[in-house]
């Protein structure tokens, strides 16, 4: 995950499995130069969930660049990196768009449609 500081907080560094990237692991395009955020918008992901309820111009670049093989994310105009927007109102909690993205998800992952694309 991205943390907008300095450093990461010593906090942060001791949860197993999670990786962090800082300001000055971004350019002024917006583009990460971190290890460990290349390397996730590299692997192919089966499904991508961008979280994000505002505009992030870093995260955009990483759902943009990713090879997940299907991107969620909320909706809007412009960019369109998603495969499925989720369009919810204008000051959304993050709970509820949650509770929005798990609906549509259950909605197309449905058993019956699982042996046509199970050679995607």
């Amino acid at each position: 995950g991205y943390v907008k500081a300095r450093d990461i907080p010593d906090n942060y560094l001791f949860k197993k499995g999670h990786a962090y990237f800082i300001k000055k692991d971004v350019n002024w395009y917006y583009r990460t130069r971190n290890p460990d955020a290349l390397k996730f918008m590299n692997q192919k992901h089966d499904i991508l969930i961008d979280l994000h309820l505002t505009r992030n111009f870093i995260f955009d670049y990483i759902v943009g660049m990713s090879l997940a093989r299907f991107k969620v994310g909320r909706y809007r105009d412009v960019p369109n990196y998603y495969d499925m927007m989720i369009q919810v109102n204008e000051e959304p909690t993050f709970e509820y768009f949650i509770q929005q993205v798990q609906y549509y998800l259950d909605m197309i992952n449905r058993p019956e449609l699982t042996p046509h694309f199970q050679n995607v």
